[in-house]
């Protein structure tokens, strides 16, 4: 494009550059903490933030990275943190590299951490690294039940090394919250009451045939119950001017617009920071009574 448009689109070199000034270099298993914070204090930005992570499946190759001068595509042992030990993949004599190729399971994941200030600004990766596997069910059992004050994990369970901290609160995020909404509204085999009426996709149906689509703004794949990770049609389905279509021109739709209102507040309160005050705590009572374990921490 910059061939093209020389006097309107900068080159790649210069984008590299721009670039540069917001890439953190970090180690496989290490935490970007300090950097993250350099970085909130720069741009005076609240020292609270919203930590994810989430694994994708990836196509692993086991290379080595002049670098860092180590060997990476591995899955690493990990340290009393929790956090793989970057130090077992540095390469000190060639026979390292045979022997971790020996030792180590090539990664099928990578692990994704990125924080998210309290403000309008994109989020910041802080950390990356691969792994073999998933999560099994006993580390889930252990986290779940640190989260509802059941049991202190370091006692219960002496094998699992991360340390969970009081001042942190636990949720799946909003992406796969929405996503799970949005599959239970579609299932036909398990009605939802809600008081007197029912909440369906028929009625959604019904509105795709009864309104046109300049003004719903639906498509066809929205109600797909295949297609589980479709989030742009969760965007699509929650949006406020659908709950009022249905009110309006589906009959009996009252319950059906009421959850899509209930999936709107609940999107809000995580994703929607020009919400007032006000109008924030409303969005997240109601997202208390989906995450009860949450209800003694907001109040």
């Amino acid at each position: 494009m910059h061939e093209n448009f020389r006097r309107g689109f900068p080159s790649p070199r210069t984008i590299e550059k721009k670039i540069a000034k917001f890439e953190l270099l970090l180690r496989e298993g290490e935490i970007g903490a300090e950097v993250f914070k350099d970085y909130l204090l720069r741009n005076n930005l609240p020292l609270v933030c919203s930590i994810a992570e989430d694994a994708t499946g990836v196509v692993g190759r086991r290379e080595y990275s002049s670098e860092w001068n180590s060997v990476v595509g591995c899955s690493l042992p990990l340290k009393s943190s929790g956090l793989p030990d970057f130090n077992m993949s540095i390469v000190k004599q060639v026979k390292d590299i045979r022997k971790m190729f020996q030792l180590y399971e090539r990664s099928s994941l990578v692990m994704i951490v990125m924080a998210q200030p309290l403000a309008n600004v994109p989020p910041v990766g802080i950390g990356q690294t691969g792994v073999e596997q998933g999560w099994y069910n006993c580390p889930k059992t252990v986290i779940l039940f640190r989260r509802l004050g059941l049991v202190l994990a370091a006692q219960q369970w002496p094998f699992f090394s991360a340390a969970i901290l009081d001042e942190t609160i636990q949720i799946q995020d909003m992406i796969h919250i929405g996503a799970k909404l949005r599959t239970r509204l579609l299932k036909r085999a398990k009605f939802m009451a809600i008081g007197e009426k029912i909440a369906s996709c028929s009625f959604v149906e019904a509105l795709l045939n009864l309104v046109m689509k300049d003004k719903h703004k639906l498509r066809e794949g929205d109600l797909n119950l295949n297609d589980k990770i479709n989030y742009g049609a969760v965007e699509r389905l929650c949006s406020p001017h659908v709950a009022k279509l249905l009110s309006t021109f589906v009959p009996g739709a009252e319950a059906t617009s009421f959850y899509l209102k209930l999936m709107h507040l609940i999107a809000s309160s995580f994703l929607d920071k020009s919400l007032p005050p006000l109008d924030l705590l409303d969005a997240l009572k109601l997202r208390n009574i989906f995450k009860p374990e949450l209800f003694l921490q907001w109040l």
